[in-house]
């Protein structure tokens, strides 16, 4: 049997993974066990062919970064959690290891005939976008809570309170998932893969937007803004007139139905409408960045003093695992609590790589910046803007959950970007620039 026979099945194997992606098995270590582990180290395995060869130096310089802030920190007297400290550098591993494989690991030569990535990642967000709305529409048509809390005993987490998404001021759709946010994430990034894909990108973009109404994540709708207002930054350099015209008449599309979005509030919005009661709205979530004790606060104002508190006084960054102890020290409120995480990702690399982390942003953001001033890949542009905007929706970016949505978008990255060299790598078919089934 020929190796696209074999093969058929295994995208089948995305639908799962990203479905049950916050059903825990245990805890192990202190953190809840998932399928994602093990649906990441066989993606990279499936798809991907790794030696060490083309990985061990970078690798190394990997492994060992971690243990320039630990130096520095022990040097000045500093006595870290020990377990704590390898409880976090064994995610930091596993997960940096992985992402490696997945830029610079050589593709597999794998032809699937009938299904792909993108089209498992479009059912799977059809499937992501139906559920939320559902969920949603049960509470607000009849009070039910049936499908908050999907998983049951084994919710990512253990049971989250309902009342926090789904309340008499406020509905918000949690989804399969532990929070509207990383619902939010999820439902970018699959749309992010069809858009690598240019796989009806018509009814991707509706299905996110309809998600994105349900869920009513502020930084969901800020990063689907964001990607089309790049795109149609790009195509409008760009010289293909038919090209140009495609992405920039779609684009203006997109960012219309996103501010009718943004306009009528989500569901809670059309809710508080009709009933005629005041309630949370997208610039009340705005405003939220201006008052302390607030998620919005605490997710991007509240940590800014202690992070330069870091560069200053630790310039290598904070040993692992000891953002809850730094945090103790600063007393910043998340709601009616002292946080004990930091909620953003790129909060989250400066706190334990000080300004290596700044540098590795640093580079992210001007080499975004180049593309849209340069005829470079449509496709590298779209991967550097979905990245940067991933790092907002949580920082739980060293987790297998996060890691598997990243490399599922960095295959998909390869696969489609035409400033890759097969070298008798990789086939795909229908691999043009033109908008596919859209």
């Amino acid at each position: 049997m020929s190796l696209p026979d074999k093969a058929s099945w295994l995208p089948f194997a995305i639908l799962p993974a990203v479905i049950f992606l916050h059903f825990m098995f245990f805890k192990v270590w202190g953190y809840p066990l998932t399928i994602a582990p093990f649906a990441l180290l066989c993606f990279i395995l499936i798809n991907f062919r790794v030696t060490l060869k083309e990985t061990w130096l970078w690798a190394s310089f990997l492994l060992i970064l971690p243990f320039g802030g630990l130096a520095w920190s022990l040097s000045r007297g500093a006595n870290p959690d020990v377990l704590q400290y390898f409880r976090t550098y064994a995610l930091w591993s596993f997960a940096s290891l992985v992402v490696l494989a997945a830029f610079i690991s050589p593709v597999k030569k794998i032809f699937f005939k009938v299904w792909s990535l993108e089209k498992i990642s479009f059912l799977c967000l059809s499937i992501l976008c139906a559920f939320s709305l559902m969920q949603v529409v049960l509470f607000a048509g009849w009070g039910s809570v049936i499908l908050y809390n999907p998983f049951g005993d084994h919710q990512y987490l253990g049971k989250y309170d309902v009342s926090r998404f789904a309340a008499s001021y406020i509905v918000r759709a949690a989804g399969l998932y532990l929070e509207p946010s990383f619902n939010a994430f999820i439902a970018i990034t699959l749309y992010v893969v069809c858009l690598l894909g240019k796989f009806r990108l018509r009814s991707s973009s509706a299905l996110t937007l309809l998600s994105l109404f349900a869920i009513q994540s502020m930084i969901g709708l800020l990063a689907f803004v964001a990607l089309w207002m790049f795109i149609v930054m790009r195509a409008l350099i760009g010289k293909d007139e038919a090209f140009k015209k495609v992405w920039i008449r779609l684009g203006l599309v997109n960012l219309m139905l996103a501010l009718v979005v943004a306009y009528t509030g989500g569901v809670s919005g059309v809710i508080n409408i009709v009933s005629g009661v005041s309630g949370v709205s997208w610039l009340s979530r705005i405003e939220e960045l201006g008052k302390p004790s607030t998620s919005g606060y605490y997710r991007i104002v509240a940590p800014l003093g202690m992070l330069k508190d870091v560069l200053v006084n630790d310039p290598l960054g904070k040993p692992f695992g000891q953002i809850e102890q730094t945090l103790g020290y600063y007393h910043l409120l998340n709601g009616t609590q002292f946080g004990k995480t930091l909620d953003n990702g790129m909060y989250l690399l400066v706190f334990y790589f000080g300004w290596v982390g700044i540098a590795f942003l640093a580079f992210l953001l001007i080499r975004t910046v180049m593309l849209i001033n340069s005829q470079g890949d449509m496709n590298e542009l779209i991967l550097l803007v979905f990245t940067l905007l991933s790092f907002q929706f949580s920082g739980g970016i060293l987790l297998p959950e996060y890691v598997l949505m990243l490399v599922m978008v960095i295959y998909q990255f390869r696969i489609f970007s035409s400033s890759v060299q097969h070298n008798g790598g990789v086939q795909r078919a229908n691999c043009s620039t033109e908008i596919r089934n859209a």
